[in-house]
């Protein structure tokens, strides 16, 4: 089993709810509406009065301080299903998520990086915070503080409000499901289910071989030239790197694909190319949306590489985020020194996945 670092998750889910709710904050008594209900507004519109706050009409008066539509936005995403979609870089979760988003009933944006950067800069934040409260109730009031350090659920719920927020600007008309692509997500899926246990994840495949060589094509693109020089020790050094980085994200997203199968689903890039549909009407069941033909052939349309990059598949463009779209690249590079390098680095990964 190929392992990677995980990251440290707040608290344990609440596995209360069998059925797919949405992605709401949760105090920690374990009541998911509480936290929104005096944040965001109860049900029939209105905010909880909370002391210290002069009611004006149905607005407080630190309701009419913050942006008119923050608020808003988050209990709009808010009243959605989430879903995420992940994969290895350079793996075609761009192009999967187009497709999604082209969908009618689907919202798919990216990159919205909330459980790893924001997550992250979040996390110190509150982390200072509580250092200065923690300093300032001793050295200032004697072990009897006004304020308390944000405990782990406040820090969640911080997390998901300005997630929601971002989520929730233009939502499209008729959308049911809401979702973010973050490739990085895979090296997430233990704190993003703590977080949020209902939400969906699809998880896209592509032959590491393939994902190497545009990977190394991505980094020409960025000023390594010798990146994409067939047997160059840069060549080797770079197809050892990214060997090792797509086989620990496959690897910790199909290992949450095993815990949790009624929330995993995995399309396959190869698949995606030759016969699209089957592997987007299994997404579509996942979220729970229209998977009729004509919802998935709008979708693929909606998508196509055509589309996208105003060129033929195939034709490639090497200075293009979107270079080939085809699979088998990887024999135009690799050698049997490339085989071994990616093999050992991979641990065999491919076999196992069926790639010969």
């Amino acid at each position: 089993m190929i392992s990677g670092r995980w990251p440290a998750s707040p608290r344990s889910p609440d596995r209360r709810h069998g059925t797919w709710r949405p992605p709401i904050c949760r105090d920690k008594t374990g009541d998911h509406d509480a936290v929104c209900s005096a944040r965001l507004g109860a049900a029939d519109g209105e905010r909880h009065h909370r002391p210290g706050t002069r009611t004006t009409g149905r607005k407080t008066v630190m309701a009419a301080a913050l942006s008119s539509d923050f608020l808003s936005r988050a209990q709009a995403a808010m009243a959605l299903p989430w879903f995420f979609v992940c994969g290895a870089q350079k793996s075609g979760t761009t192009w999967l998520q187009r497709i999604l988003d082209a969908h009618p009933e689907i919202q798919c944006r990216g990159e919205g990086h909330f459980f790893t950067v924001l997550a992250t800069k979040l996390s110190e934040a509150c982390n200072a915070y509580n250092r200065t409260q923690r300093q300032v109730a001793a050295q200032v009031y004697e072990g009897e503080p006004y304020y308390v350090p944000l405990t782990q659920p406040e820090f969640q719920d911080l997390l998901l409000l300005f997630s929601a927020a971002v989520m929730g600007r233009k939502l499209k008309p008729g959308a049911k499901v809401l979702g973010d692509k973050t490739p990085a997500y895979a090296m997430r899926t233990m704190f993003m289910h703590k977080t949020l246990p209902q939400a969906r994840l699809v998880h896209i495949i592509r032959d590491g071989r393939d994902v190497a060589v545009s990977a190394l094509h991505h980094a020409y693109r960025a000023g390594l030239e010798d990146a994409i020089v067939p047997h160059s020790e840069e060549f080797y050094k770079q197809m050892r790197w990214h060997a090792r980085k797509w086989a620990v994200s496959v690897s910790a997203a199909r290992d949450f694909g095993r815990r949790h199968p009624e929330l995993y689903c995995e399309v396959s890039y190869e698949r995606l190319l030759q016969a699209p549909g089957p592997e987007i009407v299994s997404v579509c069941r996942l979220l729970q949306v229209d998977d009729s033909p004509a919802a998935v052939q709008a979708a693929l349309d909606g998508a196509s590489f055509e589309k996208l990059t105003g060129r033929a598949r195939g034709e490639e463009d090497k200075r293009a985020f979107v270079r080939k779209g085809e699979a088998g690249d990887w024999q135009n590079y690799f050698d049997e020194r490339s085989l071994r390098v990616f093999d050992e680095a991979s641990e065999n990964l491919r076999h196992q996945l069926g790639y010969c």
